[in-house]
């Protein structure tokens, strides 16, 4: 699969039951890879402002990320409707809640600086990502 970035491309391998792994590949060479299982679900990864992010059931999104807010804060997701309330809960550690339309919690994801650098989630076609610098990242799977 072609990566966002126009020359990279991504291989994606079935491990197992709902469990895959996609390698980023640039002129030949790897640049590294992502997990998602089903103890995972979701995972991303971030080359230089590229965000490449992968389900359990083997779906993957690219997307380049735009300069966004870090540390606490609330923002508008790319599908317009979802909103994300980031906090901070420490060094490196942030919460960030998607809040539906009408108020409802659809997903929250988690960093720590330690064990889990990224958090990604998706809920139906709308993509997002968490660092440990509180920022957050968003893309529509189209």
């Amino acid at each position: 699969m072609k990566l966002a970035d126009g020359g990279s491309i991504a291989k994606i391998y079935r491990m197992g039951p709902d469990h895959y792994r996609a390698e980023g590949f640039f002129e030949g060479e790897s640049f590294g890879s992502i997990e998602a299982s089903p103890t995972k679900p979701y995972a991303a990864g971030n080359l230089n402002g590229m965000i490449t992010a992968l389900s359990s059931k083997g779906e993957v999104a690219s997307w380049i990320a735009k300069v966004r807010p870090t540390g606490p804060h609330r923002e508008t997701l790319a599908d317009g409707k979802t909103v994300v309330q980031v906090t901070e809960l420490g060094d490196e550690r942030y919460r960030a809640v998607l809040v539906g339309k009408d108020g409802r919690t659809l997903a929250t994801m988690e960093v720590d600086g330690e064990r889990r650098f990224m958090s990604a989630i998706k809920v139906g076609s709308l993509w997002a990502v968490l660092e440990t610098d509180g920022s957050g990242t968003s893309h529509v799977a189209r």
